[in-house]
């Protein structure tokens, strides 16, 4: 509901020639459910990030060429297209650390034009000082050390992994 509030954001449809938004649209609301998942079950946290493969999906070479043109309409196996959700986030984890989640989309909001995915990338690199590449390698960095940690966290799934 907040992502389609802000008019000048694309959103892909069904049927309908891609944004390629998809990253930053899944990526805030992963980090949104697994903030939140943190917060309220602290228990399943581990096996929420464990299920989006966050320690080795941006490793994947498919998945970095795939990302900033992940589309609605595509013919991704459901392994990729979790992979994907999983990279989204991290991607947005990584760009929030440089800028609040809040702040990011009250810039979005305040911009004269449409943005599309290649202008999301744009802001992306210009609020961080990073290109693409440094992000999704810092964002490999990023889901190796956040995995173990979420799973010595959650000491049922640790044993039982």
């Amino acid at each position: 509901d907040v992502l389609g509030g802000i008019a000048n954001l694309r959103h892909d449809l069904d049927n309908r020639p891609s944004f390629h938004t998809r990253w930053f649209l899944e990526g805030v609301c992963e980090l949104l459910a697994k903030k939140f998942s943190r917060l309220e079950a602290p228990d399943l946290w581990g096996r929420f990030l464990a299920r989006r493969n966050v320690d080795s999906v941006l490793a994947d070479t498919q998945i970095r060429k795939t990302i900033f043109r992940w589309a609605q309409e595509n013919r991704n196996s459901p392994a990729l297209e979790s992979n994907l959700y999983g990279a989204a986030m991290l991607i947005l984890i990584r760009w929030s650390e440089e800028i609040s989640v809040r702040e990011l989309l009250a810039l979005i909001q305040r911009q004269d034009k449409p943005l599309v995915g290649a202008d999301l990338l744009t802001m992306m690199e210009t609020s961080t000082g990073l290109s693409s590449e440094n992000i999704l390698d810092q964002g490999h960095q990023l889901g190796r050390r956040l995995l173990p940690l979420a799973l010595q966290a959650t000491p049922y799934l640790s044993s039982r992994m």
